[in-house]
């Protein structure tokens, strides 16, 4: 069995579920399964249909937390577990297992999994395309971020950047892959399901359908390290809106973040009430396939997808002095975005009308599986 241990952030399903689904075409026999440690996780996932829809079309995934929030639920459901964490420990003993995680067995009690099993556990790093040194300085802006003091648990490290600085120190093999969005069995699935994922969402919406969308990525609505006064984010994504609907010529997908205030944003859209609006949880890849652009008022990985497929991407804002001496005067992740504008709405309108007046790029996912992959999880 291959035991695959989502972490609390999404992006990690993101990133591991195309390379699994690869591996499984590729190895028909395989027996792969997905566990998360939190119910929330757990509802996060389902809540994100193509994800969900994803990981049940080749394997399924299984929640260690209750749902039940009160003492007894939780107890009840400690001995609930019992049988499985015991079948997960003697598979493990007796070599059948490997483990695959991305922190989860750097902490107990999934930590006894890799002492007994010390030479089938992957450490995988969470974000598909690595940090660049201007994100990890602009987050620390916010919050200066530690390395966790754990020693990871792993024989075998898979990274998407040659430095990955956590696991510099650990003698065992490193495997650096490319994104995993490009993957043919992705690919795959996202063009054949594409079209009813959007047919449901226009129905949702009571829109008529249409072949070209615009795509608008979400944060925290409050975000304040960044900027140079309060309330800077929603004076953006009122001007960003704004624009669009002038200047654009389609409906606008809203894709929030696990961390955008649902309630924020519903406040904010009320002024835009009968516009071709959706809200959305669709997979950015999916969203890819009729996005005109991918647009954001501060960098987010989301962008890095788009740009990966050949979605043009902007990044409409207005840093303060600080990030902007960290960035160049430019984007917090130049290599992701190909129009970085600040403050600037008549520029923003004329790139607007550009992009979505020119043909639409050629979506290439083109990554394959590489090979020395089934030396480390097998």
């Amino acid at each position: 069995m291959i035991a695959v241990f989502i972490n609390n952030k999404l992006i990690s399903a993101d990133n591991i579920v195309p390379l699994m689904m690869e591996m499984q075409a590729e190895q028909a026999d395989l027996n792969i399964q997905f566990f998360c440690l939190n119910y929330s996780t757990f509802t996060g996932i389902k809540q994100n249909v193509v994800l969900w829809d994803a990981i049940n079309s080749f394997s399924s995934l299984r929640p260690l937390g209750s749902p039940n929030r009160s003492k007894l639920g939780r107890l009840l459901h400690k001995f609930y577990m019992i049988p499985l964490l015991s079948k997960l420990l003697f598979l493990a003993i007796s070599n059948q297992l490997t483990t695959v995680h991305f922190g989860l067995l750097n902490y107990w009690p999934l930590r006894l999994l890799w002492l007994v099993n010390s030479k089938k556990t992957v450490f995988v790093q969470s974000a598909p395309f690595g940090h660049s040194k201007t994100e990890t300085a602009t987050d620390n802006i916010a919050r200066l971020r530690k390395a966790p003091p754990e020693i990871p648990a792993a024989s075998s490290v898979i990274c998407f950047e040659k430095d990955w600085d956590y696991v510099a120190s650990l003698d065992v093999p490193k495997l650096v892959l490319s994104p995993t969005v490009g993957l043919p069995s992705w690919e795959t699935f996202i063009r054949t399901r594409a079209e009813n994922y959007f047919d449901r969402e226009f129905a949702r919406a009571n829109i008529a359908s249409r072949s070209r969308i615009m795509v608008f990525v979400l944060g925290y609505l409050d975000s304040e390290a960044a900027f140079p006064k309060p309330g800077m984010m929603l004076e953006l994504f009122h001007e960003t809106m704004e624009i669009m609907l002038e200047k654009g010529n389609g409906p606008i997908f809203i894709k929030p973040h696990v961390i955008t205030d649902a309630k924020r944003l519903a406040d904010a859209l009320k002024r835009y009430e009968g516009r071709d609006i959706i809200v959305t949880n669709l997979h950015p890849a999916v969203l890819a396939m009729r996005a005109d652009f991918f647009i954001s008022n501060l960098y987010s990985t989301t962008q890095m997808t788009a740009r990966y497929l050949g979605v043009p991407t902007i990044e409409y804002t207005l840093y303060n002095s600080e990030v902007l001496k960290i960035t160049n005067m430019g984007s917090i992740r130049a290599s992701a975005i190909n129009y970085f504008i600040q403050k600037d709405k008549k520029r923003l309108g004329e790139i607007v009308y550009k992009l979505v007046k020119s043909d639409q790029t050629q979506r290439n996912f083109g990554s394959a599986l590489d090979k020395r992959l089934k030396t480390i999880i097998n």
